[in-house]
């Protein structure tokens, strides 16, 4: 297990963001980064994605060839600066799935930005509630669904903080919808149990569940 050898790569990705910002402001930033308690932030995304890469190796993946990988190393970048900008498990999850699944999965380089960009907009409620929509069935036992009802019904079982703050979720299901990973732009309309258990993801937002996701 080449350890150094992972830590080379997120470092050389890590200075390429550094290197992209002017002399004065980068020694500025560089400063305020390290003074500041946000330092604790930056070493836990150089280790976390450092032993992402290091699961690649496991996984037969050379290091060397990874290293040389331009759009793996930018995913890396990517993922590193917006880790950088959030505290939320599940946002820091994704990124660090999707670094690992970059060298993996067949999906096309663009795509893979649009998704990370969506990691980088959505809070941790877009994608729980993307995950509920996806598979019902996973997060709500049998006697949990209604025999008649709606999927608004559903989302409170599964998530009863959320009850009383349905502009927030509805918003959150409008955006999902409106970034093609729903086919529905809403919750409303009375379905059989059987229909309320049905996926409503689209098959891109099915490729970005899979992006963000270890199998």
């Amino acid at each position: 297990m080449d350890k150094e050898k992972a830590t080379q790569i997120t470092h050389a990705a890590i200075r390429g963001t550094l290197g992209a910002v002017s002399g004065g402001i980068l020694a500025e930033v560089f400063n305020l980064v390290i003074a500041d308690p946000a330092s604790k932030r930056r070493d836990n995304a150089l280790s976390e994605i450092t032993e992402r890469i290091l699961n690649l190796e496991k996984k037969d993946m050379n290091l060397d060839e990874l290293a040389e990988n331009d759009e793996f190393i930018s995913v890396v970048m990517k993922a590193y600066n917006i880790y950088l900008r959030t505290h939320q498990k599940e946002k820091r999850l994704a990124l660090l799935n999707a670094v690992e699944n970059t060298p993996i999965l067949d999906i096309d380089e663009s795509i893979k930005q649009m998704y990370l960009n969506y990691i980088d907009e959505f809070n941790e409620w877009h994608l729980e509630i993307l995950h509920l929509l996806d598979n019902p069935t996973k997060y709500l036992r049998e006697d949990q669904f209604p025999y008649m009802g709606g999927l608004e019904q559903i989302l409170v079982i599964a998530f009863p903080e959320l009850k009383d703050k349905a502009e927030f979720y509805k918003q959150v299901t409008r955006d999902l919808y409106d970034r093609g990973l729903m086919n529905t732009d809403g919750l409303g309309g009375t379905m059989t149990g059987q229909g309320l258990k049905a996926s409503r993801t689209t098959n891109f937002g099915k490729e970005f569940i899979s992006y963000i996701t270890l199998r």
